[in-house]
């Protein structure tokens, strides 16, 4: 499969695992689902905000789209959403990380994160903070300082919001994780 329309043709389920972007927002709807098979059933765990749930609605009302399931919506608590009491309609509260296994879990995972942070420095799992070993974190240490520094005198230098920064690294760091956020030159 190459491009998003090749899926969408091809598919008989569909199922939804992207992030909320400005490219994804609203991604399943009137056009997209226009280049669907008849009968495809949709997924969606992701953020609700990936469907218009009100194309969805007609869609499943004619028969283009066989069914979902859904338990992300566009707006939470689901209240008045036109996908409530559509036949192949299944609609559940997001709760997956409730159950006291996983809070269990979460909580014997963030307690080893503060103690690994704590002892060594090591930020691991942050939204904004690439996962990094004790040793990665050492010889990066001078490069974060100096970002710390630089994003203060910005925020001083500059009249308003920094809406943007573009960052360029080379030498031996650019060969390091290439799941960092910045794109080596």
């Amino acid at each position: 499969m190459g491009t998003i329309e090749e899926v969408y043709a091809a598919a008989d389920y569909l199922s939804l695992h992207v992030g909320l972007t400005p490219q994804t927002t609203g991604m399943i709807n009137e056009k997209s689902i226009a280049q669907m098979k008849k009968g495809v059933r949709i997924v969606n765990c992701a953020r609700g905000e990936l469907i218009l749930e009100a194309d969805l609605a007609a869609a499943i009302t004619s028969g283009k789209v066989a069914g979902a399931a859904l338990d992300v919506f566009e707006k939470e608590p689901l209240k008045g959403s036109p996908l409530t009491g559509l036949a192949n309609v299944l609609l559940t509260p997001h709760v997956a990380g409730s159950t006291n296994e996983a809070q269990d879990a979460v909580g014997v995972q963030i307690a080893q994160q503060v103690k690994e942070y704590l002892k060594h420095g090591v930020i691991q799992n942050a939204v904004n903070v690439p996962s990094v070993s004790h040793e990665e974190y050492q010889e990066l240490e001078p490069y974060i300082a100096l970002a710390e520094r630089m994003g203060a005198f910005l925020s001083q230098a500059t009249d308003g919001n920094v809406e943007g920064i573009s960052l360029e690294y080379r030498g031996h760091l650019a060969e390091w994780k290439p799941t960092w956020y910045a794109t080596p030159r």
